[in-house]
């Protein structure tokens, strides 16, 4: 039997849009990661109609966390396709009033941010389907990074096709699953899985809780408290609008770099079961502006009478498996070592890493690099942030591994191929 795996990076500026697609015995199973632009979100909905056909399943949506740009593209996407199944990360009401300060800060126009960020399934059943089946929408809980990892496996099944919709407005999603679980096809156990993690990242919460409480606001079991009444994070913003706005900006220039919270990491692989591999990666890069340096040239040996660099590698049962970061903060050892703990039994079988944050120095560590893997930054070329940081990717140079940018140049895409037998 032989099943191939088709994974693409799209070129969507600075954002995220990744999918992955299985071939199984004349049947396709489609997985996305991200799905928004900063850039342009038209470039997003351009790529997604070059992904899939029109009214196409989606079995799986992986969203890493709830900023725009990795998110505003998905009510297109809905649109568009049939999505069966979103996976988001499960955050706190106070990590939920940071987001929503961001987009008062940003005066952000995008009402489906907002409208998730404050209650995730009405967000969703807004949006037009075409009047198919609404996602299943389905949130990751939050672990401490000390926790000790622990075998979860109950695998969740991607085709399930049970109606376990939500049946009151007042609930934010259709059902929870544990950090680590595993999710799989089941007619493709044996093949591939994908495994999300949702580490708690509490830098802000604790923070902005103090300057909550001082401001006469408590936090009670996750839930905002004035008195003895309960509050929305939306009018946590809105009641202490002037005092709240100077207070969390002053918090905010202290803790600059550090404003994203949970990030949804997700593994993307397989242990086991399988008899032989061999893959191929091609890749184009177009783009002048990441290659001025020495570093650059290096990297990508790129053919400048050509201006185009193509290259293949071959492999046989060693490591196809990616691990998807969003802005995962890895900066610190105690995140990037919960990461490598509870990814331990995989770490070995990962080629592709998706590099934090559009390669910010804020979020990397340098216990990602490995001799001969791939790494994947997704960034703009005219972003205001600076990224990909010069010193990321000259590290990931220096100690052997492939660094890959990814813009919003249509040919600076990213395309691996995979093949098993078993």
């Amino acid at each position: 039997m032989r099943a191939r795996i088709l994974r693409l990076f799209h070129p969507v500026g600075q954002g995220a849009f990744y999918t992955e697609h299985i071939f199984y015995n004349y049947e396709k199973f489609n997985v996305v990661y991200d799905c928004g632009s900063s850039t342009n979100k038209t470039i997003v909905e351009s790529q997604i109609q070059k992904s899939f056909e029109k009214g196409e399943t989606i079995h799986a949506l992986f969203i890493s966390h709830l900023h725009e740009d990795h998110i505003n593209g998905i009510p297109f996407l809905i649109k568009y396709c049939h999505v069966k199944n979103i996976f988001f990360p499960l955050i706190s009401d106070v990590n939920k009033l940071i987001l929503l300060q961001e987009l008062n800060e940003q005066k952000s126009s995008n009402d489906f941010t907002y409208q998730f960020i404050s209650n995730p399934k009405n967000a969703i059943n807004n949006l037009e389907n075409n009047g198919r089946i609404k996602p299943k929408l389905i949130a990751v809980q939050e672990v401490s990074p000390d926790n000790s990892p622990s075998d979860n496996d109950d695998l969740f099944d991607l085709e399930d096709d049970s109606n376990s919709q939500a049946n009151s407005e007042w609930q934010l999603f259709d059902q929870s699953i544990l950090s680590g679980r595993k999710l799989t096809y089941s007619r493709l156990k044996d093949i591939w899985e994908y495994i999300p993690f949702n580490f708690e990242q509490n830098i802000q919460k604790e923070k902005l809780e103090k300057i909550l409480y001082e401001s006469g606001i408590t936090v009670y079991n996750g839930q905002f408290m004035e008195g003895e009444v309960i509050i929305p994070p939306e009018e946590v913003i809105t009641k202490k609008k002037r005092a709240f706005n100077e207070i969390i900006g002053k918090t905010y220039d202290k803790i600059s770099g550090k404003r994203n919270g949970n990030s949804m990491t997700v593994y993307s692989g397989r242990l086991s079961r399988i008899s032989s591999i061999y893959g191929s990666l091609d890749l184009r890069m177009d783009d002048e502006r990441f290659f001025n340096g020495w570093i650059y040239n290096e990297i990508f040996y790129l053919d400048y009478s050509r201006r185009r660099f193509v290259n293949r590698y071959w492999s046989r049962g060693k490591n196809p498996g990616c691990l998807y970061t969003g802005d995962y903060d890895a900066s610190t050892d105690t995140y990037f070592n919960a990461l490598k703990t509870h990814y331990e039994k995989y770490w070995s079988t990962i080629g592709c890493f998706q590099v934090p944050h559009h390669g910010s120095a804020w979020n990397f560590n340098t216990g990602f690099i490995e001799n001969d893997k791939v790494y994947i930054i997704s960034a703009g070329t005219k972003n205001s942030y600076g990224h990909p940081d010069a010193d990321v990717i000259q590290s990931i140079h220096i100690g052997g591994g492939h660094p890959f940018v990814i813009t919003e140049d249509c040919s600076s895409y990213l395309a691996q191929t995979f093949y098993f037998y078993f």
